[in-house]
């Protein structure tokens, strides 16, 4: 393994850059929606109906808010049991888990400014 490969690899295993990797999709996705905005009819708003979308998304996000504590308890829950019963290095690698790392980030993208 090169240097560089292990510059990256040690960057991209990082708790931080995969919540901010989706948190620059959902701005991206938020960009190109309204840059698609000129291509849907203008009476596809009342087709579909404001409070059903609206609906829809209160469940989604309440759902989301559960999971995000749930697998945030659980993941500090691991932390605290690994600093207090594991090596330095074994923390280390539960930090670095991309499980859990997936676990955690794409409900962080809630908190994300856009």
């Amino acid at each position: 393994m090169s240097r560089w490969q292990w510059i990256l690899r040690q960057f991209t295993g990082k708790l931080w850059l995969r919540a901010s990797l989706f948190c620059i999709a959902g701005v991206v996705t938020a960009l190109v929606a309204l840059w698609l905005k000129k291509f849907i009819p203008s009476d596809f708003s009342r087709q579909v109906g404001a409070d059903a979308v609206d609906s829809i998304l209160q469940i989604i996000a309440s759902s989301m808010l559960a999971v995000t504590t749930f697998s945030l308890s659980t993941m500090v829950a691991a932390y605290t049991a690994a600093t207090s019963n594991a090596t330095p290095r074994s923390t280390k690698l539960l930090l670095e888990d991309r499980t859990a790392q997936n676990a955690l980030s794409p409900t962080d993208n809630l908190s994300c400014p856009a």
